[in-house]
């Protein structure tokens, strides 16, 4: 956890902040330490909390670069995958085995009656014993049900042809890449996962780009033993072109999961948190001054909420507000012009000299000390080093406890 520090070599305060693991060889460091400039502790302490805001958005920038990064090379990571699976046999016969797999995994979750009654029997070579229907999956409605009839036909038409073989159970994969429904190759995503040691959690962006890149490659693979003819007769029965196959697929974004509405002490206004921020710290005037300045503009902004419920897109929000601000702009004299903060940045004309990075840190880092006091108040839960509030995706947590919190 960030903490003030001395140094034995100094008389003021310091600043130190282990630099996650994941980042160091981005870096260059395993802490970051440095001096204050102030003995005072409680400026020192609004320094640091600018401080520490500022590293905790340089993590995320170079997590999210990491992210890209990885989204690139989704495909390579398919690849890779494909080509350990292959080692001891064909590429044909590890596309036709994952396609199949799909294919069947679509068709058994129209039921046990659907599958005897379009006799898919044929289209897979058997049917699933007693057991496997003990437990229905879910419905995947990613073919209308007056097409599924159809769609097992060709699949059995298709499957029946030595030189058709993997067309009929390409139809799958066209289906899930049109519907792009990446939720459905979980499976599949966790051998790539096993297969190249790279974490892919569901729900990300990384997952999605996986799992289209996968059944990109499956789609993109062209049998040996298709011929010209073969493949004319394909697309004359399923166009390719109509799905849009390949166009650039994006990613699947991450799942953010709502922010509930607070209760019990994550209820508490950032107006109270201030009063207990002031109750606790005992500060100076001047740091008095500042942090209830930076409150006040806050909820100015976006109102008095809830500690609970305010997320790193407000903090976000509120930061590019004030980068925004005229210097020496007083909220009573806004007021007293019957003006809201917002319209008076908007009316602000070019060459209206503007806040510092300096003072905006500053402003940043007095919003933080409050929130500070709240999470230690347990208005913003935490428990240990593991962060408990169910929407940290889009919590505080993310800006001023990233050091020392991972994801639930």
């Amino acid at each position: 956890m960030p903490q003030l520090t001395v140094h034995k070599k100094s008389s003021n305060l310091w600043f130190r902040m282990v630099v996650p693991a994941r980042l160091r060889a981005k870096i260059g460091k395993t802490e970051i330490k440095f001096s204050l400039g102030t003995a005072n502790p409680s400026e020192a302490k609004i320094r640091h909390n600018a401080a520490q805001m500022e590293w905790g958005q340089r993590f995320l920038e170079l997590d999210r670069e990491a992210e890209f990064e990885n989204l690139a090379r989704a495909p390579q990571l398919v690849e890779q995958t494909l080509a350990v699976l292959s080692r001891d046999h064909r590429r044909d016969d590890t596309v036709l085995g994952a396609m199949k797999v799909l294919s069947f995994r679509l068709v058994t979750s129209w039921g046990r009656d659907f599958y005897d009654r379009s006799e898919a029997e044929y289209a897979f070579g058997g049917r699933p014993d007693e057991e496997y229907w003990s437990e229905p999956d879910v419905e995947i409605d990613i073919v209308p049900m007056s097409q599924r009839q159809k769609h097992v036909a060709r699949v059995t038409a298709h499957e029946r042809s030595p030189g058709k073989q993997g067309m009929g159970h390409r139809l799958a994969v066209l289906s899930l890449l049109k519907a792009q429904r990446w939720d459905l190759l979980e499976p599949e995503v966790m051998v790539v996962e096993a297969i190249t040691g790279v974490t892919i959690s569901k729900g990300t962006a990384l997952y999605g780009a996986v799992a289209a890149a996968f059944l990109k490659a499956l789609a993109d693979h062209e049998f040996s033993t298709w011929t010209e003819g073969s493949m004319a007769a394909f697309r004359a029965d399923f166009p390719v072109a109509a799905l849009n196959v390949g166009q650039t697929l994006e990613p699947a974004q991450p799942i953010v999961a709502a922010v509930p509405v607070p209760t019990g002490r994550a209820a508490t206004p950032l107006s109270k948190a201030l009063e207990k921020w002031r109750e606790m710290q005992q500060p100076a005037k001047q740091s008095d001054v500042e942090v209830s300045r930076a409150v006040d503009r806050f909820i100015e902004f976006f109102g008095d909420k809830a500690v609970g419920a305010i997320t790193a897109t407000d903090i976000f929000n509120y930061r590019d507000l004030v980068q925004k601000m005229p210097a020496n702009l007083q909220l009573k004299k806004v007021h007293s012009a019957n003006k809201t903060l917002k319209q008076v940045i908007e009316e602000v004309g070019p060459g209206i000299r503007r806040l510092t990075a300096t003072s905006v840190k500053k402003d940043l880092g007095g919003l933080q000390a409050v929130l500070s006091v709240a999470r230690s108040e347990q208005m913003i839960t935490v428990n240990g080093n593991r962060c408990t509030d169910p929407t940290w995706t889009g919590s505080l947590v993310a800006l001023f406890c990233y050091g020392s919190c991972e994801r639930n």
